[in-house]
């Protein structure tokens, strides 16, 4: 059994991306840990009592590990009420004459909440991206005895997370990764090489999963051959039967069309297929993650329509690889 086996509770070293966004269900998420996977939960956007419906969905369906991961923020933003950029109501009127001008920020947690939720439900795995978690909050979960997974993309972050996060496992996402730069600082990516030979540097026993372009068995074990001790995969999962992608996003996967980063889609950097709403350029681009929801209605107008140009198609490099949509137990098995 590998080091990241022994400390996850999981069967082989495959850790499914937690993708937000309504792409995944508990259904899916349990599958995964059943099959010996550790299956993630995404909270990003969901509201406290979305995120207890979900954790509890999937305790039903399995008895399994599985990860909870939170985007990291410890701001609050209450229902503020903001005008659309002007760029995102010109495209909206291509669905419709009469839009709204404003958006409202959504419903979100705040991280007290959602640690009372972890603690209060038992959730054993919990994953971090985009910033670091309080001392307090740290503390509470060590006290309770719930992993941590702490997201990096760059070396310069690596002794920062060791220092304050006490992570069970490091997952570095590397720039081929699909969807959002999951790190907590705006440094470059580094390379894979690089931070594992950090990692060896400061005689660092911690188990490391990459992430970035993991498609096939190959990649996998290309991983694990250079000092990896797990991986952590997205892309594909969203080309199978039971993920809730549209059928222009499995198409445009299947097709292995051209993806590049962008700010357009939700204010922060991230992997995307390119399409016109992922080029698009923002006059007043109003950041994470007020972009999210100044952009969320014309994203669902798209996907009502069948739409690709205006659907946030958030992918990685590893697409090349995938050339058909799989049944999800089929394609874990494909992996190991």
């Amino acid at each position: 059994m590998s080091a990241l086996n022994k400390v996850l509770g999981i069967r082989y070293p495959f850790i499914q991306a937690p993708m937000a966004g309504g792409l995944l269900d508990a259904s899916f998420v349990a599958e995964v840990s059943n099959f010996g996977f550790l299956g993630s939960i995404p909270t990003g956007y969901l509201s406290l009592s979305q995120i207890k419906t979900f954790i509890k969905d999937v305790q039903a369906r399995t008895s399994r590990p599985f990860a909870l991961n939170i985007f990291v923020d410890y701001m609050t933003y209450g229902k503020t009420k903001l005008l659309k950029p002007k760029n995102i109501l010109e495209y909206e009127r291509l669905f419709k004459d009469e839009v709204e001008e404003c958006f409202v920020v959504g419903e979100i947690p705040l991280m007290d909440e959602i640690l009372e939720c972890v603690l209060e439900l038992k959730v054993p795995i919990v994953s971090t991206t985009f910033g670091l978690l309080s001392k307090d909050h740290v503390d509470a979960l060590k006290r309770s005895k719930v992993k941590i997974l702490s997201t990096i993309n760059s070396v310069y972050e690596l002794e920062l997370v060791l220092s304050t996060q006490s992570p069970d496992a490091i997952v570095f996402q590397s720039a081929l990764a699909g969807g959002h730069k999951g790190g907590f600082t705006s440094l470059p990516y580094s390379e894979n090489l690089e931070v594992l030979k950090v990692l060896k540097d400061l005689e660092c026993n911690i188990p490391c999963i990459l992430a970035g372009a993991i498609a096939t068995k190959e990649d996998a074990n290309l991983a694990l051959e250079q000092g990896f001790d797990g991986v952590q995969v997205g892309s594909s999962f969203l080309c199978t039967k039971e993920s809730k992608a549209s059928l222009e996003y499995k198409n445009a996967i299947i097709n292995g069309d051209k993806t590049g980063f962008t700010t357009a889609i939700t204010g922060k950097k991230a992997r995307a297929i390119q399409n016109k709403l992922s080029t698009m350029s923002i006059d007043d681009n109003l950041g994470f993650p007020f972009m999210h929801y100044a952009t969320a209605t014309l994203r669902k107008l798209a996907k009502e329509q069948g739409n690709p140009d205006y659907q946030a198609l958030w992918c990685g490099e590893g697409i090349s690889k995938i050339d058909k949509e799989q049944d999800l137990v089929k394609y874990m098995e494909s992996l190991i």
